[in-house]
């Protein structure tokens, strides 16, 4: 069975994790846009303050389509002209 790239690695994450005993979580996240996983673009991850109030952490991820040289040498303006997105935010 062929499964996407980023669920993928979310599955072999989480059985490496239960294989190394991090069965019980430890903390609570709560995934707000995107997915858990933001490996195929390329972008950045911003960590808000946490809140003082509520304790909550913000993790925002961004990210544009991935691009080759190629793509660069034959149409620069068109990769340049790209807008990040974001590719996942969470609260933890």
């Amino acid at each position: 069975m062929i499964l996407p790239k980023g669920l993928w690695i979310g599955s072999w994450w989480r059985r490496a994790m239960t294989r190394w005993g991090w069965t019980a979580r430890r903390w609570t996240q709560h995934l707000l846009e995107g997915d858990y996983v933001a490996l195929h673009t390329y972008g950045w991850t911003e960590f808000d303050i946490i809140d003082a109030a509520t304790q909550v952490l913000t993790v925002t991820t961004y990210g544009v389509a991935p691009y080759v040289e190629s793509d660069l040498e034959s149409a620069p303006a068109d990769v340049w002209a790209r807008q990040p997105q974001i590719v996942s935010r969470l609260s933890v």
